[in-house]
């Protein structure tokens, strides 16, 4: 019994490890939502890489966490904007490069 009850909370070790398991995630997704918002190259990264099924994912495995899943909405919203900027930036770009060197 005492491997399975936390000394001081009363609380059982899963409980208290899967406590610990979301403020870590809801962390590491606030610190990539920040700087999802200020580093074009590492959305860029992630939308090359596939990392934005996991995100859903992540947050539909989450709904019951209201912060999780916040935090995952805010680095979705945070990549698209970014990645749109992104595109619009090359695109225009390539246009101008096109058009200067007809």
């Amino acid at each position: 019994l005492s491997s399975h009850i936390s000394t001081g909370t009363g609380e059982p070790d899963s409980v208290i490890a899967n406590k610990r398991r979301a403020c870590v995630l809801e962390r590491t997704l606030s610190v990539m939502s920040a700087i999802s918002l200020r580093n074009k190259q590492v959305v860029s990264n992630m939308f090359s890489e596939g990392y934005f099924a996991a995100f859903m994912e992540v947050m539909h495995s989450h709904l019951h966490n209201p912060s999780i899943a916040r935090q995952c909405c805010m680095l979705i919203r945070n990549c698209a904007v970014q990645e749109k900027a992104y595109q619009v930036c090359h695109g225009v770009s390539e246009i101008l490069l096109n058009e200067t060197t007809s």
